[in-house]
């Protein structure tokens, strides 16, 4: 990637778990090697392309995409889509105020047939921007898919009826981001630049 990763930090728990799923996916027998050939911000929304995919990493990054427009671009706290004149950036509401942004009027939350619609009684009030990012999406896809959400220990739980590959790529992808958002508050983990090194890898989070 010539241009590097063109979006701010606070999407780094987003694109840590959605790396972290793609890299385990891509070693199985006969899948192609997955290659990232531009990482940015759009419209407010984390933009993830790739070459040597298949309908399960399509699904992954399509999710990745989804929950980035609940988490603001440069904190990492809870986010909404803000809009400036033309500009249309995910900002905790605070940090969007400072620059003279205004909340976008959007509901995504869109109703998934036969699913569950996760209150604070099912998961805890940080991830409930996770289950609402991966009904609306399967809605889009298959409004006939019902999903289940429930916590185990530390670990967000999710079934579905459905078999498609691209849907399993939605769900760990959930999964994996939701290791890495503190489930009280909703704010991603973004690593200190000291746990960083020269190759972007992180040493401790």
């Amino acid at each position: 990637m010539g241009s590097g990763i063109e979006c701010g930090d606070g999407w780094y728990g987003i694109l840590d778990g959605l790396c972290d799923v793609l890299t385990s996916h891509g070693r199985q027998p006969g899948h192609p090697s997955i290659v990232a050939t531009q990482v940015k911000e759009k419209f407010g929304d984390l933009r993830f392309y790739v070459h040597g995919n298949c309908a399960w990493c399509r699904g992954a990054i399509r999710f990745a995409s989804a929950i980035s427009r609940h988490v603001c671009e440069e904190t990492g706290r809870p986010g909404v889509l803000m809009v400036r004149a033309r500009s249309l950036k995910t900002l905790a509401e605070d940090v969007g105020h400072a620059k003279n942004y205004h909340p976008a009027a959007i509901d995504d939350d869109l109703a998934v047939e036969g699913s569950q619609k996760p209150t604070e009684d099912d998961l805890p009030s940080g991830w409930i921007s996770i289950a609402r990012a991966l009904r609306s999406i399967t809605a889009d896809e298959e409004p006939l898919a019902t999903l289940r959400f429930a916590r185990s220990e530390n670990t967000l739980v999710v079934h579905s009826d459905s078999n498609e590959g691209w849907l399993s790529g939605e769900m760990l992808c959930a999964i994996r981001v939701a290791a890495r958002t503190n489930p009280s508050t909703g704010a991603m983990l973004i690593p200190a630049s000291g746990d960083v090194d020269a190759n972007g890898h992180v040493h401790s989070i």
